[in-house]
């Protein structure tokens, strides 16, 4: 099962456990119809009807709700729960049309039929800090999300807390995969770089009279000629002195 289906999955599971909703959506995007559960409160009526009125059963998911409105019912602290009637819009946008994978990367995307349409979402989604992208893919208008921030904010704001947990472990262990390859990365370069000085520094000193040298640098010369992949580490814990001394002398050695 994909992670898209996974949530699809979730959402279906918590609409059917517990909905003021009055349908829901199969993994092919088709209407199942499911008797309403009474809301409470004085309004429960009035808002039960205004939320149907503005619920859009097929095609056109998004031509009855605006950003700007909601927003502002938000604000003003409307009875009518502006925020449960995004989170359901958006709940049947992704359930009617999203796609994507995490499997390489990280994108969610939402394919509409009419541009104002595709804006119009990408507008409520802006209202909660999820900036997604629009595109075209042959005839339909794409609206997309590639940050994996962003998709976890969507996640939380549909209420698909277990598909939510998955991603966040998938981002973690990621996180540490990667992290693990640049150290070993950057240890394989640093261990090339070491050997490539060390070669270096022998073929340089073979061709010194070592005779000629005084105590210290002789000793320098000798060390690095019987341990030709030492480390300057190495090289300094055997001469008893430190690496920075080491280097003074190896530099001056060779040059």
């Amino acid at each position: 099962m994909t992670f898209i289906q996974k949530i699809k999955n979730e959402i279906n599971e918590k609409r059917i456990s517990g909905s003021n909703s009055s349908s829901f959506f199969d993994a092919q995007g088709k209407t199942i119809e499911v008797e309403i559960t009474p809301l409470h409160g004085d309004n429960s009526h009035a808002l039960e009807n205004e939320i149907n009125e503005k619920r859009i059963r097929n095609d056109d998911l998004s031509s009855t709700f605006d950003a700007d409105a909601l927003n502002e019912k938000r604000i003003s602290g409307s009875k009518s729960s502006p925020l449960n009637e995004i989170q359901q819009y958006i709940s049947d946008v992704f359930l009617t049309s999203a796609n994507g994978s995490i499997k390489n990367g990280y994108v969610i995307d939402f394919a509409f039929d009419d541009s104002d349409n595709a804006r119009n979402f990408c507008d409520i989604l802006a209202a909660y800090d999820i900036l997604p992208k629009l595109t075209q893919r042959g005839d339909s208008i794409i609206v997309y999300i590639k940050s994996r921030e962003d998709i976890c904010n969507l996640l939380a704001l549909v209420d698909a807390s277990k598909a939510l947990y998955e991603l966040n472990n998938e981002i973690v262990l990621r996180d540490l995969r990667s992290s693990a390859n640049r150290r070993a990365n950057c240890d394989s370069g640093n261990i090339a770089k070491q050997v490539a000085t060390a070669r270096e520094q022998v073929e340089a000193i073979s061709k010194l009279d070592l005779t000629e040298l005084d105590s210290k640098l002789r000793k320098v010369a000798e060390a690095r000629l019987d341990n030709p992949n030492a480390s300057y580490e190495e090289l300094a814990e055997m001469l008893g002195v430190s690496k920075s001394c080491l280097v003074h002398r190896m530099r001056k050695l060779l040059t």
